[in-house]
């Protein structure tokens, strides 16, 4: 999906990594992963927001 997306808008910056275990290079004032909780044990969600 990232390559699809980088193919889009070439000046765009992408990551990919373990929602549950990657730290973020800055703050950001929202990230939207919605759908990728869904794919999320329940007991994870919360961490993940956090």
């Amino acid at each position: 999906m990232i390559a699809l997306a980088w193919k889009r808008n070439l000046n765009a910056q992408f990551a990919a990594g373990d929602i549950c275990t990657w730290r973020l290079p800055q703050h950001y004032d929202l990230i939207t992963a919605w759908d990728s909780l869904f794919h999320l044990p329940l007991i994870r969600h919360e961490p993940v927001l956090k």
